[in-house]
């Protein structure tokens, strides 16, 4: 098995283990474990047998279960469940003639159990914090575009708008954690996981892009309604106007014209009805 020394302490230790180790290591040595051929001395913890087992009272031991949380790894005992961070790993691990064990102490119930699996990589967790940047960028781009259609549409009041938009947020927040959840699945492919990753990026963005089409699609079908709407509705108050017009316009008039030389020397007729002249040539 590959080993790599700390370069603090100058303790061996495996591939999974050099990394929880170098997290919390200040300099100093662990406990070691101490065979039965090393000491007479009843008062130190059950040793570990070459079989793998502690002492009479010690149960056998177990795998501990790949925990990862608030940014750090760790593991859960599999005797107490007690959940045990990188530190504290580090603090209770058991070591021989220098070397790592891949052993743990629960500082519980007293039993050993072996490093969590390797399966479960920081690197995988990287990459799906990286996804989820990438789909609040996309849903981010869902809600300006709901935002935006209904804004155009003026047809929603302003609380219904932003209950449409987180709605779109929800929802889009659901499928991010339904793809940690798959891609912790298919964890235990180291090789793949990238790979499977970006086919599974590659499946959600075709969807993201169907739905931002239907949105799309939905938002221009709206606006030809409104513009069939509003040209229906110009044609009626154009119709009405030349109603209005036409019944207030006065009806042709039958003059009446009075010569003004008789009445004042003036040059002209004068509609004595409209007041229309007529000059006289």
């Amino acid at each position: 098995m590959k080993v790599r020394t700390c370069s603090k302490c100058g303790q061996q230790f495996s591939p999974q283990g050099i990394r929880l180790h170098e997290k919390a290591c200040d300099g100093s040595k662990r406990e070691e474990v101490i065979s039965p051929q090393e000491t007479t001395d009843n008062t130190h913890e059950p040793p570990v047998s070459p079989e793998g087992q502690g002492g009479a009272d010690v149960l056998p031991i177990k795998q501990a279960d790949y925990v990862y949380r608030e940014g750090k790894e760790g593991g859960i005992c599999p005797h107490c469940g007690l959940e045990l961070d990188e530190d504290d790993l580090f603090w209770h691990s058991l070591s021989k003639n220098g070397k790592d064990t891949n052993l743990y102490r629960c500082p519980e119930c007293k039993n050993e159990f072996s490093s969590p699996s390797e399966v479960a990589i920081p690197e995988l967790f990287d990459l799906v914090g990286e996804l989820k940047k990438r789909f609040e960028t996309l849903e981010n781009g869902m809600v300006e575009l709901v935002e935006k259609s209904v804004k155009e549409g003026q047809t929603k009041s302003e609380k219904a708008r932003l209950e449409q938009a987180e709605e779109v947020r929800t929802e889009f927040s659901k499928e991010i954690e339904s793809l940690k959840e798959k891609v912790n699945e298919v964890v235990e492919d180291e090789e793949g996981i990238e790979k499977t990753v970006d086919k599974l990026v590659e499946e959600r963005m075709a969807g993201l892009l169907q739905k931002i089409d239907k949105r799309d699609q939905e938002l221009k079908t709206w606006q030809k309604e409104r513009d069939e709407r509003l040209g229906a509705l110009m044609s009626d108050m154009k119709r009405s106007i030349d109603a209005l017009n036409a019944r207030s316009r006065k009806p042709p008039c039958e003059h009446d014209f009075v010569d003004m030389r008789k009445v004042s020397g003036g040059n002209y007729f004068i509609c004595s009805i409209c007041g229309e002249k007529q000059e006289i040539l």
